[in-house]
């Protein structure tokens, strides 16, 4: 059985990474914007500068949906001894195994495939309310629940 508690930990652990890595991404941008020397093709220069402005608000806004998930995640409250897939639940079907969460997508979790999806997700809309046992079709295919933690 999954440790929710570990599992959330590795996804925050991830989540922290990308921020880190959107950090540096800003401060690469930052330093190319102060190395950027006005040549004699102003319009060049300018040019560059918007296309730089337009990557680090990319970025910034990149970087502000990945906090908030950090934020969101941080903030799931695990109820224990659930019988419906609700936020927090963690859904093992005879195909894959959910965490229902926040949007991370595939991630690998002790040598098993972990699809961390938000409750808004198309999935996780069709796996919400349902119990175990319970039979489901996404995308074509028919799936059942065989445990809920």
């Amino acid at each position: 059985m999954v440790d929710k508690d570990a599992l959330r930990k590795h996804c925050l652990d991830l989540i922290e990474a990308r921020i880190a890595n959107l950090g540096e991404y800003l401060e690469a941008i930052h330093q190319s914007k102060q190395n950027e020397t006005k040549s004699s093709a102003g319009d060049k220069y300018e040019t560059g500068r918007a296309m730089m402005q337009l990557e680090e608000d990319k970025i910034n806004a990149q970087l502000a949906l990945t906090q908030q998930t950090y934020q969101q995640l941080a903030q799931v409250q695990f109820k224990e001894g659930g019988d419906q897939v609700q936020l927090g639940s963690l859904v093992t079907t005879n195909k894959r195994i959910y965490f229902l969460t926040v949007g991370l997508g595939k991630i690998e979790w002790e040598d098993q495939v972990v699809f961390c999806i938000s409750p808004m997700a198309p999935i996780g809309k069709q796996l919400w309310g349902k119990v175990t046992g319970e039979r489901f079709d996404f995308n074509g295919q028919e799936d059942q629940i065989l445990a809920l933690s």
